[in-house]
């Protein structure tokens, strides 16, 4: 598609004979979009590879907070019943037993709220790059 790709001229007198090969062009067109899709195949594959560390680290992190805010949620429960039932009139004063419950609770569902479905969709998004890479890499 390259008209200057290669091309000879005659002179025979007056008149002048301009002769385009377009042959040469289209040889040199195939070769270079081959080594495009070649380029593009490798750019799609550190992609993919990419996402699918992003989706490990993302499931992996929402797997930690659920953990901890399951651990804080039992710590919580169980802190404010252990102070609960202290027989000392001191600690109930203040009402240490609810400030634990109050300060404890919402912290834990938030790491736990925040921790599932960060690992739902981290696992999601694992599976499907794997299998992009599988398939098509």
């Amino acid at each position: 598609m390259f008209a200057m790709a290669g091309y000879s001229q005659s002179d025979d007198g007056n008149s002048k004979t301009i002769t385009f090969d377009f042959s040469k062009a289209d040889s040199v067109d195939n070769q270079v979009s081959s080594k495009v899709t070649t380029v593009g195949f490798e750019r799609n594959k550190a992609f993919y590879e990419q996402k699918l560390k992003k989706a490990k680290t993302q499931k992996l992190v929402g797997i930690i907070l659920a953990s901890i805010g399951a651990a804080a949620l039992g710590g919580t429960i169980g802190g404010y019943f252990a102070i609960r039932n202290k027989r000392s009139y001191q600690l109930n004063s203040f009402g240490v037993g609810e400030i634990v419950l109050y300060t404890g609770l919402p912290a834990s569902v938030a790491l736990i709220s925040t921790g599932i479905p960060l690992s739902v969709i981290g696992a999601k998004k694992q599976k499907k790059y794997a299998a992009k890479l599988k398939k098509d890499f």
